[in-house]
């Protein structure tokens, strides 16, 4: 349950940026913390199914560094083309 939580979270984050700019989202690369309770092919997969996501270039890396971020899912980047 806590992994859709966390896919929750970061797709309204991204729908949300995609009404802010008028703009459909075309690729996002995001990284996910080594102490992270969603490995990276668990992310890609519901991001996969997802509506929102499924016509989304998506790239996914894991940080394996415990910082301060290791907990952390990180949208890195998001590339937007005009609707």
């Amino acid at each position: 349950m806590h992994e859709l939580s966390l896919v929750n979270n970061l797709l309204n984050k991204l729908d949300a940026i995609s009404k802010e700019n008028n703009a459909k989202i075309v690729s996002i690369k995001i990284r996910v913390g080594a102490l992270s309770h969603i490995t990276p092919e668990r992310l890609k997969e519901y991001l996969l199914i997802s509506e929102k996501t499924k016509d989304v270039k998506i790239e996914i890396v894991r940080n394996e560094q415990i910082d301060e971020n290791a907990q952390d899912i990180i949208l890195e980047s998001v590339e937007l083309a005009e609707e």
